[in-house]
């Protein structure tokens, strides 16, 4: 976001854009309410983000998740870990009611397991200081990180696991300038990461 931020201001200005962080849930609420003009949200194949009526949707891409590990756990060692490799593992995630701690609980069941999630925290970056201090493993998305410090590594998951990215907004007020402006910037902005939009 902070990039389309930017190119958001030296395209148009005269827009006052502000920004407020929350999970995909309430994010499509507050503008099915008519709260927000526009949401950049993500879900999951196997957690579908409910998406009322009245509301458009541009897919913007996909991010790939990886398992977040020490270097000197076992599974580190493998090119990519199969999701049943995954059981009985410390885990570190999201608090509940949160689409991507949702995602992991789903997905370890439909494993064959209750996943233990010992330690639940909102940012990203407290999630990889815990694997780095040795207490879990995580799934964190690639557009959610930046680089990993030493003794972290990152490998794929078989499936692999994808968030998809879209942005959504009141259907009506689809010609509204600061919109289409907003819109056109994600979508330049999605090319560029190598996200195409779809």
């Amino acid at each position: 976001m902070p990039g389309v931020l930017a190119d958001l201001r030296r395209r148009c200005p005269e827009l006052d854009v502000r920004l407020l962080e929350c999970d995909p849930y309430p994010a499509a609420e507050l503008v099915a309410r008519g709260e927000v003009d526009l949401a950049l949200v993500q879900d999951w194949p196997t957690v579908p983000l409910s998406v009322q009526e009245g509301l458009s949707r541009l897919d913007l891409g996909t991010d790939p998740v990886d398992l977040l590990l020490p270097a000197e756990d076992g599974l580190a060692e493998l090119v990519a870990v199969p999701v049943q490799r995954l059981r009985g593992r410390r885990w570190i995630s999201v608090p509940p009611g949160n689409i991507c701690h949702d995602w992991l609980v789903r997905t370890l069941r439909e494993a064959g397991e209750e996943p233990d999630v010992r330690y639940q925290v909102g940012e990203f970056e407290t999630q990889i200081a815990l694997v780095a201090a040795g207490l879990g493993i995580g799934l964190v998305p690639r557009l959610g990180r930046g680089a990993l410090p030493p003794g972290v590594v990152a490998r794929p998951v078989v499936p692999e696991p994808t968030r998809r990215v879209y942005a959504l907004w009141r259907t009506q007020a689809s010609r509204r300038p600061a919109i289409t402006e907003a819109l056109a910037v994600m979508r330049e902005r999605s090319a560029l990461l190598g996200a195409p939009a779809r």
